[in-house]
C-alpha cells in the first residue's frame, strides 16, 4: 500500500510540481517569476514555522535514562531509501532486532516524501512516517517493543537541538538515539572541532568504541565522533534522541556495531535497499539482471511489484506479500 507522507505541519508546502500558483487576489498566477517568487515565499514561511516547532520541541528532550533503555531486550533501527534519481518517492524502514542481532520484525513501506528537503529540517519530512511504523509495531507486537530506537539521522546534534532522532523519539515515547554518517551541525561546534580537526583526531584514535565529544560554542556536548570498529576509517556521529544519556547512546551503538554502521539501521537501510532494487530497479540494473528469454517490457512489469509488508522472522526473499 502506497501512502502519501505529508509531514504533520500546519503549513501548507508549496512544491515546483504544483501546476497553478494562486496570488493574493486568488486568481491563477501565469508569470513564471510569479510563480518562483510565491514558491520562495512559502519555503520561507515554512521555514520559519518548523524553526518554531523545532524550537518548542527541543523543550521536551530528555538526557536523562529512562526505565526502558535500563533494560533493552531488543534494539529498533529505522532508515529511508530514496529511488535513484528521485527525492521523493523513498521506502522507509523499520527492524527490531534481538539480543543476537537477529532481525525478528520488519516493516517496510513505500512512501512519497512530498515536504520539501531543506538541511537541518529533515525530521519533518521522514520523522512521521517512521514514528507511524514504530508505532502499528508497538500495537501488533508489544512482545517485541524495542528499548532502545537508532535512527539514521541526528538528534541534539542539531542547529536547534532538534534532529530526525529527537523528532522520533517524542512521536513514539520511545528512547531514540540518532546515528549519522555525515556532519552536518559545524557552525555550531566549539573551537578546533571543523571537519578536517575531526578527522586528524579521529585518526589517533585504535580500539573500537574510542571516541571524540563534540561539543558547542557553550561548552554543550552535543553529541561524539565514534570508532565503532577497529578498522573504521570514518567515524559515526552519535546523539541523543530523548529518553537516554549520551554515555548509554555510546554504549549501545559500540554493542550493535559489527561494522561501521550499528547493526540495526545497518539492517534497515540493506532492507529498505534490497527492496528498491527487487521492485523499483533502475534502467542500469534491469539490463544487469539479464533475464534471457524475457522482454524489456517483461522485465520492467515483473520488478515493479510495489506493496507494504510486515513480517517477524525470516529474509527478504521469504516474504509472501509485498511490502515497505
Amino acid at each position: 500500500m502506497e501512502v502519501d507522507a505529508v509531514m504533520t505541519s500546519d503549513v501548507k508546502v508549496k512544491t515546483e510540481d504544483i501546476g497553478v500558483v494562486m496570488d493574493d487576489t486568488g486568481d491563477p498566477c501565469h508569470d513564471q517569476d510569479d510563480i518562483a517568487g510565491t514558491i520562495d515565499v512559502d519555503l520561507e514561511v515554512t521555514k520559519a514555522q518548523w524553526i518554531k516547532e523545532q524550537l518548542l520541541l527541543s523543550k521536551n528532550v530528555t538526557e536523562d535514562d529512562c526505565e526502558a533503555v535500563k533494560k533493552v531486550g531488543y534494539f529498533g533501527g529505522l532508515d529511508v531509501s530514496f529511488i535513484i534519481g528521485d527525492p521523493v518517492n523513498a521506502c522507509a524502514c523499520y527492524v527490531v532486532l534481538d539480543k543476537d542481532l537477529g532481525v525478528v520484525y520488519r516493516d517496510l513501506l513505500m512512501v512519497q516524501l512530498t515536504a520539501p528537503y531543506m538541511p537541518g529540517f529533515l525530521g519533518f519530512r521522514e520523522a512521521a512516517i517512521l514514528s507511524q511504523l514504530v508505532t502499528d509495531q508497538v500495537a501488533s507486537s508489544p512482545q517485541i517493543t524495542p528499548g532502545i530506537l537508532m535512527v539514521d539521522g541526528n538528534g541534539i546534534l542539531h542547529p536547534r537541538l532538534c534532529g530526525t532522532a529527537c523528532h522520533v523519539a517524542l512521536a513514539t515515547g520511545l528512547p531514540t538515539l540518532g546515528v549519522a554518517k555525515n556532519l552536518h551541525c559545524i557552525d555550531q561546534l566549539g573551537e578546533g572541532l571543523d571537519r578536517e580537526s575531526i578527522k586528524q583526531k579521529f585518526q589517533k584514535l585504535e580500539k573500537a568504541g574510542e571516541h571524540l565529544d563534540l561539543v558547542n560554542r557553550e561548552g554543550r556536548v552535543l553529541g561524539a565522533a565514534v570508532k565503532t570498529s577497529k578498522d573504521s576509517r570514518n567515524p559515526v556521529y552519535v546523539s541523543v534522541g530523548s529518553g537516554l544519556c549520551l554515555a548509554t547512546a555510546l554504549a549501545l551503538v559500540s554493542l550493535t556495531a559489527r561494522h561501521r554502521v550499528p547493526e540495526p539501521i545497518r539492517q534497515a537501510d540493506i532492507l529498505s535497499r534490497e527492496f528498491l532494487r527487487i521492485h523499483h530497479p533502475t534502467p542500469r540494473q534491469i539490463q544487469a539482471e539479464k533475464q534471457p528469454g524475457r522482454t524489456r517490457a517483461q522485465k520492467m512489469k515483473h520488478g515493479k511489484t510495489t506493496g507494504r509488508n510486515t513480517t517477524g522472522q525470516g529474509t527478504l526473499g521469504q516474504d509472501t506479500t509485498g511490502h515497505d
